[in-house]
C-alpha cells in the first residue's frame, strides 16, 4: 500500500486537474488487485470536485478555476463581443482520463453557448432547463468516476437543451433568418442597385493590369459602392 502511494506521489507530482487524474489513470491499469482498487478509490475521489466544475459549466456556464485546472481555459482579458472565438478554449493537457476529446469540445462549446446566451443575448430563459438536465443525470446513476453514462446523458440533455435555446433566441427574437434573407436580396440584386454602383466605380480599375492593382483601393471602392447604393 505504501509502495502503491510513493508511486502515486511521484506520478503526480507538479501536475494538476486533468493531467494529475491521467496519471494516477495510468497507474490504476497496473499491479495487483489491491493496488488497483486503492488507486481506483483515490481517483474517484479526486475526480469529484473536476465533475463539479464539468456540471456547473454544463447546465450554468459557470467556471471558477483560481488553480488553471479545468480543462476549459478563460481569458477574462477578452471582451465578450469576441466570447466565442477567443474568450474560452480547450486545453487538451487538462483532459481527464474519463474523457473523450470529442466529448471535453462538446461540453466546451455547451458552456460557451450558455454564457453567449446570458453576456450577449440578456436571455436567461434558458435556465428553466437546468431541473430537467439534473434530473436526467440523476436517473442515469449520477455523475461519478465510476459511472461514464452520466456524463454521457448530461451531455446530450444539455446539448438538446440549450441548442434549442441558442436557436430560438437567434430566430425568434434577433430574426436571423429575416437579416439573412434580406442580406441575400441586397447582394443577389433582389433589391438595391450595389452592383450597378460598384460597376461603374470600379470601372477604370478592371482596364489595368491586375499586378497594378492596389487591394487597399478596391476595398474603398466597395466601400464607396455600398454607400452610394439606394438599398
Amino acid at each position: 500500500t505504501l509502495r502503491t502511494l510513493a508511486v502515486m506521489v511521484d506520478a503526480t507530482y507538479n501536475k494538476r486537474g486533468g493531467a494529475a487524474l491521467s496519471a494516477m489513470y495510468k497507474i490504476s491499469r497496473h499491479g495487483d488487485p489491491a493496488s488497483t482498487a486503492l488507486v481506483r478509490r483515490i481517483l474517484s475521489a479526486s475526480a469529484a470536485p473536476l465533475l463539479g466544475m464539468i456540471q456547473r459549466w454544463t447546465v450554468s456556464g459557470e467556471l471558477e478555476d483560481p488553480c488553471r485546472e479545468f480543462f476549459v481555459a478563460v481569458d477574462y482579458s477578452i471582451h465578450d463581443n469576441d466570447l466565442w472565438r477567443r474568450k474560452y478554449t480547450f486545453d487538451e493537457d487538462m483532459l481527464p482520463p474519463f474523457m473523450t476529446r470529442e466529448q471535453a469540445q462538446s461540453v466546451l462549446r455547451l458552456g460557451k453557448s450558455i454564457n453567449f446566451l446570458r453576456r450577449c443575448c440578456d436571455d436567461a430563459t434558458w435556465s428553466v432547463e437546468r431541473a430537467d438536465i439534473l434530473n436526467a443525470v440523476e436517473k442515469a446513476g449520477g455523475l461519478q468516476f465510476e459511472n461514464p453514462e452520466g456524463l454521457e446523458v448530461l451531455i446530450a440533455e444539455g446539448k438538446a437543451r440549450v441548442d434549442t435555446a441558442v436557436r430560438r433566441v437567434l430566430f425568434d427574437r434577433y430574426k436571423l433568418g429575416e437579416h439573412c434573407k434580406a442580406l441575400k436580396r441586397y447582394l443577389l440584386l433582389g433589391q438595391g442597385d450595389l452592383h450597378e454602383c460598384l460597376m461603374d466605380l470600379i470601372g477604370p480599375s478592371l482596364n489595368q493590369p491586375a499586378n497594378t492593382l492596389s487591394a487597399f483601393k478596391l476595398a474603398g471602392t466597395l466601400e464607396q459602392a455600398v454607400r452610394s447604393s439606394s438599398a
